[in-house]
């Protein structure tokens, strides 16, 4: 069990950071600080996982982002849930409540919420590595830089990379830089032998860019995401299968997994959770060695 204590500071959004000029506290220690906790007991095996992803505005409304995991038929008993725009506190909160393990890494120190502000990987099963990813190309107004958090589940047998991420928004970045942060992604994820990405893309389609790279997204086509009326949050699939046949076959399959939106009022977050169940096998998928 290790926890690392999360460090202080201040961080300029954009707006703020272009208005008064003030810098961001970037963290960008590729280690530190970091909140890691295990080991809670791996549920009997399972032919699916149940991927939950969430972003919690600034981790102000905890609590009620708590009932509505605990409270959703379709989001109860997750194996993963990735979390976005979280503190160390409501991270921890969120962990002990669902008896999970925890891996969670801040981006930034945010100056409207006075809190930490970065991703969060909940999982029922084991924790073999995890590591932060800090993404190219700080916002242009605010120079605030995105991450994403990753680790290495041993889920039944087989190891199964996650990826909870948070990418630039539009008037922060271009489409090219926002590209290079999924294609940094995708680089160090695809090779896994099972990858699963989700989070907010802040963009409705900035997943087909994952697609393009052979990645399957079951929670696309499943509506609003946000209080905006779009589909910014998805969850998405890649599978090694040795074969091109394979690839089609499995993508197809991951394509059309059960998947969902949550919809919320706007008052514990302006995103809904997403779910999708993805089988840990699919056809023309080889089993690993």
């Amino acid at each position: 069990m290790t926890v690392r204590a999360i460090a202080g500071g201040a961080i300029a959004i954009a707006g703020l950071a272009a208005a008064i000029g003030c810098a961001p506290l970037n963290y960008t220690h590729p280690t530190e600080p970091n909140l890691v906790r295990c080991c809670v007991p791996p549920p009997a095996a399972s032919d699916s996982l149940l991927v939950v992803s969430y972003n919690i505005r600034f981790a102000r409304e905890v609590p009620g982002a708590l009932a509505i995991l605990e409270g959703t038929p379709e989001l109860a008993a997750p194996d993963v849930v990735l979390l976005q725009e979280m503190d160390a506190v409501g991270t921890r909160r969120i962990a002990n409540a669902l008896g999970m393990n925890v891996v969670y890494y801040p981006a930034v120190h945010h100056p409207q919420s006075h809190h930490d502000s970065g991703n969060a990987i909940l999982t029922r099963w084991p924790v073999l590595r995890h590591r932060k990813l800090i993404l190219p190309h700080r916002g242009r107004l605010g120079h605030t830089q995105r991450i994403g958090v990753l680790a290495v589940l041993a889920v039944g047998g087989r190891e199964v990379t996650v990826a909870s991420i948070h990418l630039a928004t539009p008037v922060e970045n271009s489409p090219g830089q926002r590209h290079d942060q999924v294609d940094a992604i995708v680089d160090l994820v695809a090779p896994a032998d099972m990858a699963v990405v989700g989070g907010d893309m802040n963009d409705p389609w900035l997943a087909r860019r994952f697609v393009q790279h052979g990645f399957a997204c079951p929670t696309r086509g499943h509506g609003a995401t946000n209080v905006h009326g779009l589909a910014l949050d998805q969850v998405l699939v890649h599978r090694r299968t040795g074969s091109v046949a394979g690839d089609s076959l499995a993508e197809r399959a991951d394509a059309l997994a059960p998947a969902g939106v949550v919809p919320g009022d706007g008052f514990v977050s302006d995103h809904w959770p997403i779910w999708t169940r993805i089988a840990l096998r699919v056809e023309g998928e080889k089993a690993s060695p």
